[in-house]
């Protein structure tokens, strides 16, 4: 029986104490920095524990137009920047690099989302909000017939009482 597979490293270059890093962590690490790396669309990072330090393996997707031989040594430089500036994990041997072309109708289809509106409607035009409505011209208010107002209170205008009928 073979031991399982460590999945932490040791952190070098640690002067106090000791330090361990998962392999996961590691491989979300180089793959941020591949992020940067022209003409790669898509990138991931395998790494393995040894009892030396770590292998990498990288799994590159590059757009058509791509010099392979120059994206190959750009990320494989990325990755071992990572691990000797940032991560201070040995690596045991040179970074190795798979990689895919990516296809044009891939790259026109992303592209022809990217064009598109996230939602399938138009986003509404803004509605003009009302004005406040204006102050209306005062009327004077009239009494009904046959009532007379009190001295000094407003007059008040009724509106004709349509239920009852005058048949003169």
């Amino acid at each position: 029986m073979t031991p399982p597979r460590s999945t932490e490293v040791k952190v070098t270059d640690v002067k106090v104490g000791d330090a361990v890093l998962t392999t996961a962590a590691i491989g979300q690490r180089i793959e941020e920095a591949l992020r940067d790396v022209p003409h790669v669309a898509e990138a991931r990072a395998s790494v393995r524990a040894t009892r030396k330090g770590v292998q990498v393996s990288l799994d590159l997707h590059v757009d058509p137009e791509a010099n392979l031989a120059t994206v190959s040594d750009e990320a494989c430089q990325a990755a071992r920047d990572v691990l000797a500036e940032k991560v201070h994990v040995a690596l045991v041997g040179p970074p190795r690099a798979r990689l895919h072309y990516r296809e044009l109708r891939l790259q026109r289809a992303a592209q022809a989302r990217s064009a598109r509106p996230a939602t399938p409607f138009p986003p509404r035009a803004p509605v003009a909000e009302a004005p406040p409505p204006e102050p209306a011209e005062e009327t004077p208010e009239v009494a009904p017939e046959g009532l007379e107002a009190e001295p000094g209170a407003p007059e008040q205008a009724v509106a004709p009482d349509k239920t009852s009928r005058n048949d003169a």
